[in-house]
């Protein structure tokens, strides 16, 4: 699913670097459109990274301080969180420097290395989070929680950020080409979405079987205690699909253009379009803290403790 363009990507504007003078000024000419593309793309990103700090620090911090009632569902927030500062930290200015050395004629393979393997485990890491996400909605419905004690329920998380360390591995030691890495990270994002699906599935079901119900108490009744409180766990629900519409409307452009870059080939158009995707991309990591904070009132009110 995290289809990653940096390690493929070129400067459109060297790509006649190793012709005569005169070939470059006219391939500069010709390219300028794609070069002001590529180049706008690449300030936007390192524009968004100081954006995406801040504003999941925020929040991070005001679930820390603990100004409101602290559940798994805002656990598994913080963790969100901490992935897209990790993002605006390293992925980010990594991507913008990669560039900048592309434009002295640098090496820049380690770059590309860094930005390919941080781009697809905080990917992995965030959908590996909303899936869990899923489940505690779903377990909070049936009374079954993820975990008995707190200490468990802190270790499924720190799992949670080791699980894609074995596919990171493989390709920081080369033994996965940067082909079958996004193809593992495809199959892998699958499943995840099936597992989304199969938890939204189950919690529909109990909500219809609630509506079926004569009185709210036969829906206490059947799980032995007090009555869920529907119009808000459907509140919380909604910000989950929300934050997972939002992740979808960021990651699929650059996953498109993967399919027409294998269809077309490298041409110039594909590359620039490729920048621009990547920007979507990083939008995501900005997004969030709005989103968290709009669907929120909790979270609206813990990042306005901070300030008072």
């Amino acid at each position: 699913m995290v289809e990653v363009m940096v390690n493929n990507s070129t400067c459109l504007w060297l790509c006649n670097v190793n012709s005569s003078q005169n070939s470059v000024e006219i391939g500069k000419r010709q390219d300028l459109p794609l070069y002001s593309l590529s180049l706008a793309s690449l300030i936007i990103i390192a524009a968004l990274s100081p954006v995406a700090v801040v504003g999941n620090a925020l929040v991070l911090a005001a679930i820390r301080k603990k100004t409101f009632s602290i559940t798994q569902f805002h656990s598994l927030l913080s963790c969100l969180a901490i992935t897209d500062i990790c993002t605006g930290l390293i992925t980010q200015p990594v991507l913008v420097a990669e560039h900048l050395m592309s434009y002295t004629k640098s090496s820049v393979r380690n770059a590309h290395e860094v930005g390919n393997i941080s781009l697809v485990y905080f990917g992995m890491v965030t959908l590996l989070f909303m899936t869990l996400m899923s489940l505690e909605r779903w377990k909070f419905m049936t009374r079954r929680w993820l975990a008995t004690s707190r200490r468990g329920f802190f270790m499924i998380r720190i799992i949670f950020f080791l699980i894609p360390i074995p596919i990171i591995g493989l390709r920081a030691a080369s033994i996965l080409t940067i082909e079958q890495l996004n193809i593992a990270a495809s199959l892998f994002a699958l499943t995840c979405l099936v597992i989304m699906s199969v938890s939204y599935f189950k919690i529909a079901e109990i909500i219809r079987k609630h509506r079926r119900q004569v009185q709210g108490d036969h829906f206490a009744q059947s799980f032995g205690q007090p009555a869920i409180n529907i119009a808000k766990f459907r509140k919380s629900l909604a910000s989950v699909f929300y934050i997972l519409a939002l992740w979808l409307f960021c990651y699929l452009p650059i996953n498109i253009m993967s399919v027409v870059r294998f269809i077309v080939g490298r041409t110039e158009e594909v590359e620039a379009m490729t920048d621009l995707c990547l920007l979507f991309l990083f939008l995501c990591s900005s997004l969030n803290p709005g989103l968290y904070l709009w669907r929120m009132t909790e979270l609206r009110t813990g990042v306005k403790a901070l300030f008072c």
